[in-house]
């Protein structure tokens, strides 16, 4: 039924259905929302993913996307959603997201917490030799730490960093 509400709607419809999910499952522990995903939890994933992506694109807000894609990072399926995230190019549209100007300082804060979340679960190792591989993902993040006067974006890049250097929780 959410599905089908999505594939439906646009623009301030989808903004306010994505808020809602955010306000809906942001309080629970990881086996209720792994309860609460187990059908049809890849698909609305994918159309985060995607719907950040073409929001990206066209200079628009991403906040609510990175807070609605970090809850799925907090679910015992997380590996399966970073997993789909690096397939669907999510990785290189986050620290893109980094590099414009035209980027709103609490979009750049929520991409820098949600690739903390990615680099803290179970797949962090995996995750981290992928972002090192890709070095302007790196340079995205010292340019926000560097470039930027905004506490909360240092205090995010400097986390990210921080995080890359130490080994990951098994």
């Amino acid at each position: 039924k959410y599905l089908h509400r999505w594939d439906v709607s646009y623009g301030a419809k989808r903004d306010s259905m994505i808020l809602q999910f955010i306000e809906k499952y942001t309080t629970l522990d990881p086996v209720d929302l792994d309860a609460c995903l187990s059908h049809g939890g890849s698909l609305i994933f994918a159309r985060f993913v995607v719907a950040m992506q073409l929001a990206y694109e066209r200079k628009k807000p991403i906040w609510h996307y990175c807070q609605a894609l970090d809850l799925f990072m907090k679910s015992l399926q997380c590996e399966q959603y970073v997993y789909e995230f690096c397939q669907m190019g999510g990785f290189t549209t986050a620290f893109s997201s980094l590099k414009m100007d035209e980027m709103r300082v609490r979009d750049k804060a929520n991409v820098l917490n949600f690739l903390n979340s990615t680099i803290d679960g179970p797949s962090g190792t995996r995750v981290k030799n992928f972002i090192c591989q890709e070095s302007t993902f790196l340079d995205a993040v010292v340019d926000s730490l560097t470039l930027c006067n905004n506490i909360s974006v240092i205090h995010f890049a400097q986390l990210f960093l921080e995080n890359m250097c130490i080994s990951t929780k098994m």
